[in-house]
């Protein structure tokens, strides 16, 4: 059989899963380093062996959180491929990491945990479902696990196992996470409590010391109960390659409507323009929602500046004056790393400011660290006493009112109509992010009102204030964190 292991980083490798790949073909992705991931397609009821077809799936850990796009985009291409490979079928087993991102791809959440973590080795509780498991059910009473970040069920998922505090295992599809760490023996969990994952030790209330102590105590039981659990898994794969209407029948009892890769109606916009004031709180909700869009509705983002200052010109002693007046200047750099030939760096600088401004409730922010933090000259940060830039910013507001009208504020969008006609739409407002599917149902709502002939406005008064805390971390800056293993 063909097995394709994901792996993160060179710290979480297969471990213990090594003696049980031997006798099989397997392909190793890295796509920290640029690997592309396979293509999957369903095998067909007969077996036979393609030289691309994949079998089996294992995604490793990793310490990265599965929300962390930002810092890792490859994680975006990562969960679209994982979508396909439960839609098709294919037997995948994640592993912490990989049971996170196999949640948030199919319609669940990765985020992280909050309160107390564990860390250590922890008694299982099986589910009904998790005892008659053939995978699960190997897993033994006790695991070892340590995380710093956790998941929300996906809407088709079946819990597996937990422990007493966190969720450990679910089925989705053909697909197995377990939160838990059945690959890792003694030695690598006491190398990565001193070097990865020692934040989380300490959270978890457990010294370096009793950690040790616990894994070199419990080795050989957690070792024959995860060869028994690989072991398990793997017959499960090959049941798939050897019983005639095994992807039928898995996807009778499964319908997988969660899955967050869906079809595009056909004719939906690719290339969008994005007009934003960093500091308007209602313009940054709305372009969070659509950065979760863009991986599911394959959109190209051209953010162009708008600046509150220059439109309602207000006057000094108005409450917005301060604010408006610094985004503005924040315009003037968004602009000169425009003219610098940085088009595609302006969207990462809009999140490093819309997270300072909304998140860290700060002004008082150094804009060329920003600027070096993505690998830009630092000195464009004079660009925010430069007002040579302000034309620039008003050409763009121009173009954006050109295409909406003047009685608009922000976020303005545009993109081309079914005659391919450019359309600017002010809106829509949102008091909260909508993620996963509701996300991309709320776009093609937009996309199809906005193509509507005829259509010109929809409203309702505001009843709430901005919930800055409905923002996925994924798509604003995050402090760097031990996340998942």
């Amino acid at each position: 059989m063909h097995l394709i292991v994901v792996e993160h980083e060179a710290a979480a490798s297969v471990g213990r899963l090594a003696p049980h790949l031997v006798e099989h073909r397997v392909t190793t992705v890295r796509p920290a380093n640029g690997d592309p991931f396979p293509v999957v397609a369903d095998r067909d009821d007969a077996g036979g062996e393609a030289d691309n077809q994949v079998d089996g799936v294992i995604v490793l850990g990793g310490s990265m959180g599965a929300y962390e796009e930002f810092a890792h985009p490859w994680l975006i291409d990562e969960k679209c491929w994982i979508a396909q490979v439960v839609g098709a079928q294919v037997p995948l087993l994640g592993i912490c990491l990989g049971s996170q991102l196999l949640a948030d791809a199919t319609g669940g959440r990765a985020y992280r945990a909050e309160g107390r973590l564990e860390a250590g080795v922890l008694n299982l509780h099986l589910t009904d479902a998790g005892q008659v498991d053939p995978v699960v059910a190997k897993a033994g009473p006790r695991v070892f696990a340590v995380h710093g970040d956790t998941f929300e069920l996906p809407p088709d998922a079946t819990l597996m196992a937990r422990t007493d505090d966190y969720q450990q295992a679910f089925r989705i599809g053909s697909a197995l996470g377990v939160q838990f760490h059945p690959e890792t023996d003694a030695d690598t969990a006491i190398d990565w409590a001193q070097s990865l994952v020692g934040p989380v030790l300490d959270r978890a209330g457990v010294t370096q010391s009793e950690f040790a102590t616990q894994l070199r105590d419990a080795e050989d039981e957690l070792a024959s109960a995860a060869h028994n659990l690989f072991a398990a898994w793997l017959d499960e794969v090959d049941r798939r390659i050897t019983t005639p209407g095994w992807v039928q029948a898995a996807r009778a009892r499964h319908t997988s409507q969660a899955l967050t890769v869906v079809p595009i109606p056909e004719g939906l916009p690719v290339k969008i323009d994005f007009w934003f004031d960093p500091a308007c709180p209602w313009c940054w909700l709305t372009s969070r929602w659509v950065e979760t869009v863009v991986p599911k509705r394959d959109l190209e983002i051209t953010w162009r500046s708008i600046s509150l200052f220059f439109k309602n010109n207000p006057d000094p002693d108005h409450r917005l004056y301060e604010p408006t007046l610094w985004s503005r200047n924040l315009l003037r750099v968004v602009e000169a790393v425009r003219e610098a030939g940085h088009e595609d760096r302006v969207g990462e600088l809009y999140t490093r400011f819309g997270t300072h401004i909304h998140h860290e409730e700060s002004i008082d922010f150094h804009v060329a660290d920003d600027l070096e933090a993505l690998g830009l000259d630092p000195a464009l940060a004079a660009a925010l006493d430069d007002e040579t830039y302000d034309d620039a910013i008003r050409a763009s507001m121009d173009a954006a009112l050109d295409l909406t009208g003047e009685d608009v504020g922000t976020p303005l969008i545009a993109f081309d109509d079914t005659d391919g006609e450019r359309v600017g739409l002010f809106g829509p407002v949102m008091s909260n992010v909508p993620t996963g599917d509701a996300a991309v149902e709320a776009w093609d709502a937009f996309v199809t009102l906005a193509r509507t002939p005829g259509f010109w406005e929809t409203k309702r008064s505001r009843s709430e204030n901005p919930n800055l805390d409905s923002v996925p971390p994924g798509v604003r800056c995050e402090p760097p964190t031990a996340g998942s293993n």
